[in-house]
């Protein structure tokens, strides 16, 4: 009797222990969050082995970069873009931004910086607002007509959802751009995924999203469609991580693209200077103009910025964790940033463009 009792305990507690989770909007990211990744790229990875109580084993991925995603409140945002996303009469308005790295434009006629993707984050669910960046350096915020949604809440095995989010705006000297996107989501496995940052309960959602874009040139006093190659992100989340602790995501044709929540595993050391990004978070870098300060130090920190020829052009004390910086009015070039601590000096090369 007494080896039946100690039986069905344990019978008992693996179960508990091995349930699937619910995710919320708890578990969604927030304003101030800095959330580190490790980033690669492969050829060949197993994303289709799913199901109920599945371990996913991706101990051995091996990154290429590591970077951190920022996410800040709109009011950090170009003053052009705060009131299209905070209007308090929308019911679609968004509740925190997502800082964009520059990315290389295949137009060369076709500058876009300073992007910011714009989400919504409701006890009912989290999705994209829309996005806001300077297009040849005018900034334009873009808001879709129905949110692209990512996440119902509360997120559960075999749940399944979709949106479709359209936009169009005029270009000046060109004619009408717009996008139609169709996003269909479906969770479809749940269980335990391990990767190098430690082993978590997840959810594993896969989504698919397919793209068109509709031009019309004035010129050419013709418009056309292009459906551009499908998108399958397969993401495992866990409770209280923000982003997906694991995102493995394919563009037909391309390689897997792979990012995961990671700590920051390199110590390095540029020129003369000392870098411990453990201590100290600096990103975007290079940046357009605001950047954020993520310390895990406890220690009230300086702050200094300096050109090349030493002068220094910038200063201001850290005491918080998060600090948010503006430096649009500093010209586009290579700085030194330097923070020091009552015991040390950390310094960066810092790049405005």
């Amino acid at each position: 009797m007494r080896s039946f009792i100690i039986l069905l305990i344990l019978v008992i507690f693996r179960s508990f222990t091995f349930a699937q989770i619910n995710i919320t909007s708890d578990d969604m990211p927030s304003a101030d969050d800095i959330i580190k990744l490790s980033v690669m790229s492969n050829n060949s990875i197993d994303v289709l082995s799913t199901g109920e109580n599945f371990y996913w084993d991706f101990s051995f991925l091996q990154y290429n970069t590591q970077t951190a995603d920022t996410f800040v409140a709109i009011i950090h945002t170009n003053v052009a873009y705060v009131p299209v996303f905070t209007n308090p009469f929308d019911t679609n308005k968004a509740s925190l931004a997502f800082l964009q790295p520059d990315q290389t434009q295949p137009n060369p006629q076709i500058q876009i910086t300073d992007s910011y993707d714009f989400y919504k984050k409701k006890t009912t669910n989290y999705a994209k607002s829309g996005f806001g960046a300077k297009i040849n350096n005018v900034p334009t915020p873009i808001k879709y007509d129905v949110p692209e949604l990512y996440y119902s809440f509360p997120l559960t095995y075999n749940h399944c959802d979709s949106s479709l989010s359209k936009f169009g705006l005029s270009v000046p000297t060109f004619g009408y751009y717009g996008q139609t996107i169709k996003r269909v989501n479906h969770v479809d496995g749940w269980g335990i995924l391990k990767t190098p940052y430690g082993e978590f309960e997840v959810l594993r959602v896969v989504s698919v999203v397919n793209v068109s874009d509709t031009m019309f040139r004035d010129s050419w006093n013709f418009g056309f469609r292009i459906n551009r190659a499908k998108l399958t992100e397969y993401k495992w989340i866990g409770k209280g991580h923000g982003l997906p602790l694991l995102q493995i995501s394919k563009q037909t044709p391309g390689a897997y693209q792979i990012r995961y929540i990671d700590s920051t595993r390199i110590t390095v050391d540029v020129d003369t200077y000392e870098i411990k990004k453990q201590d100290f978070i600096i990103s975007p870098n290079p940046s357009t103009g605001m950047v954020t300060i993520n310390k895990n130090i406890f220690d009230d920190c300086l702050l200094e910025i300096k050109n090349l020829q030493g002068i220094s052009i910038f200063k201001s004390y850290l005491k918080n964790n998060f600090t948010h910086i503006d430096l649009s009015s500093i010209s586009k070039g290579l700085y030194i940033l330097t923070i020091t601590t009552k015991s040390k000096t950390f310094s960066e090369k810092l790049i405005l463009q």
